[in-house]
């Protein structure tokens, strides 16, 4: 049997623990990139070492490698972003085809992350955690939902400070750690927008501070926490009933056609928090105002576009969950858009006249969806010379349909 030892090397030789230091001593060859072979060079010596982090390199050097015990060194903590990942799995991989032949043992080491927290003296259990290397990360929702969100960033501190600029928090406290555990290591704070103005090294983490983090997914937000404009906008107790028939969870790619003010973006946005939501309209106001009112609420991850559907819509990813609030005669086509790339995409939409009624049902029945139907009535008070009247809004049908039960 053949031991490999899986190194969590920390943040510097300095760092290394006992028992990793320990498992290289008893290897006969180390593995690695190039960077960590030199930077920890006075514990391999004497030992064979390759530039090799690669799992299929790895295993082909080992299969046919006279030695029995190895060293594969991956930075920082390998429960943390790391390539150990890929390594264990494809030792797995080889163990199952031949049992006993590998013995893995993963050694931690210190990750940026604590070594971050460390610094500014705060606790991390609670801190949410998110990475922007090769991810395209829905940062400002995390940080709208965390006091503490933990940014490994590299060279993307300009995307952070984008991301969370556009989403209304240019002036949101940031630390920033450049080089950790380093001679050249650097702690500091700033906003927001002002990080986009520093030019850091590679190695940089970023640790944004929300003190009013709110986790929360609301239905029915108050028709006055909205811009509003000319622009038609579906109101509170209706969007309630709209986002129950949706379903949404947080990791759902969603679409609101026809989004005129953006109510029911801002509310699938805030619900699909690790997703995306596409809105669409053919009002360059209401564009406007969706924009708006998404960064007034600190969202993220919506993509609102001027457009008709389902011309529009035609590159958008497959959805999960769509709400139609307008569909300017086309409800048939924008169905089939949008069914062609998720035949089991849950799809809702709302009537005020019977004629949109009956077009969303055939829609439906056409794909062979049994749509479920339910008539709002509400009402709502009003002051009408110091006493309390209330007005009767127009009834709406809600058709939905589709999607997982």
């Amino acid at each position: 049997m053949k031991k490999i030892c899986i190194i969590g090397a920390g943040l510097g030789a300095a760092s290394l623990t006992r028992a990793a230091e320990d498992a290289i001593g008893q290897s006969g060859a180390v593995f690695g990139a190039g960077r960590l072979l030199s930077e920890y060079s006075g514990y391999t010596k004497g030992k064979r070492c390759e530039a090799k982090y690669a799992a299929e390199d790895i295993i082909s050097d080992i299969s046919d490698a006279d030695e029995n015990c190895f060293s594969v060194l991956v930075s920082g903590d390998p429960g943390f972003y790391s390539a150990s990942l890929n390594i264990c799995r494809a030792f797995e991989e080889e163990e199952a085809k031949a049992p006993g032949r590998y013995e893995v043992t993963v050694y931690p080491g210190i990750s940026s992350l604590n070594a971050m927290f460390s610094a500014l003296k705060l606790p991390w259990q609670d801190a949410a955690l998110c990475s922007l290397h090769g991810r395209d990360a829905n940062a400002a929702d995390t940080v709208r939902r965390n006091r503490y969100t933990f940014f490994l960033t590299g060279k993307n501190t300009g995307v952070l400070s984008e991301k969370l600029c556009s989403a209304g928090y240019g002036d949101i406290k940031l630390y920033v750690g450049e080089d950790l555990g380093s001679t050249c290591e650097n702690v500091f704070s700033c906003t927001a927008a002002e990080l986009a103005e520093k030019e850091l090294s590679s190695l940089t983490v970023v640790v944004a501070e929300n003190p009013d983090a709110d986790a929360s997914v609301p239905a029915g937000l108050a028709d006055e926490s909205f811009v509003r404009g000319d622009v038609p906008m579906t109101k509170s107790e209706i969007r309630a009933v709209i986002m129950s028939r949706l379903r949404i969870k947080p990791e759902m790619t969603c679409a609101d056609i026809g989004a005129g003010t953006g109510s029911c973006t801002v509310e699938m946005a805030l619900a699909a928090w690790k997703g995306k939501v596409y809105a669409i309209d053919p009002d360059p106001e209401a564009v406007d105002l969706i924009r708006k009112n998404c960064r007034n609420f600190h969202i993220g991850n919506v993509t609102a576009e001027e457009g008709l559907a389902p011309e529009g819509i035609r590159d958008w990813p497959a959805m999960d969950a769509v709400f139609i609030g307008g569909s300017k005669g086309n409800m048939e086509e924008i169905f089939g858009a949008i069914l062609a790339k998720n035949p089991k995409a849950r799809i809702v939409t709302s009537a005020i006249v019977l004629q949109t009624l009956q077009s969303a049902m055939q829609a439906f029945k056409k794909h062979g969806i049994d749509p479920e139907i339910v008539q709002i009535g509400a009402a709502a008070s009003r002051k009408v010379g110091g006493m309390d009247m209330m007005m009767a809004r127009n009834p709406i049908f809600i058709v939905s349909g589709g999607g997982e039960r």
